[in-house]
């Protein structure tokens, strides 16, 4: 006859226990898991964004550069049409001061930035 051991065969829960500790531990660790995925998707969503208003921004600057001569201009407001977003480019020369380009930058997926850069 086969010979069983003596706590499995009580019925005072001594199995219990630990099932519940490691369903628990199994628990938290997946809700963790599942937390850090949407965080890593979110951080993801806004760096590829970022990638984009650089890119939107240099293509504008490139642009504004082969469309316009700064040397006879007193002040321009343009704005370039792109895939992936618009680009409000205004240049203002300031005495005294370097030459100022402001860039608007809106995203296709409604992003704004603004930002000032300063020319030679």
């Amino acid at each position: 006859m086969k010979k069983y051991y003596d706590f499995t065969r009580r019925e005072s829960g001594f199995i219990l226990p630990y099932v519940l500790v490691i369903v628990t531990i199994a628990l938290i660790v997946m809700t963790a898991s599942i937390k850090i995925y949407e965080q890593e998707f979110k951080v993801t969503h806004h760096y590829l964004e970022q990638i984009k208003i650089e890119t939107l921004m240099q293509m504008a600057y490139v642009q504004f550069h082969e469309d316009y001569d700064m040397n006879e201009a007193s002040q321009i407001r343009t704005e370039y049409e792109f895939p992936s977003g618009s680009v409000d480019v205004t240049y203002s020369p300031i005495t005294d001061e370097p030459d100022t380009l402001y860039f608007v930058v809106d995203t296709d997926k409604a992003t704004r930035y603004t930002f000032l850069k300063k020319i030679k």
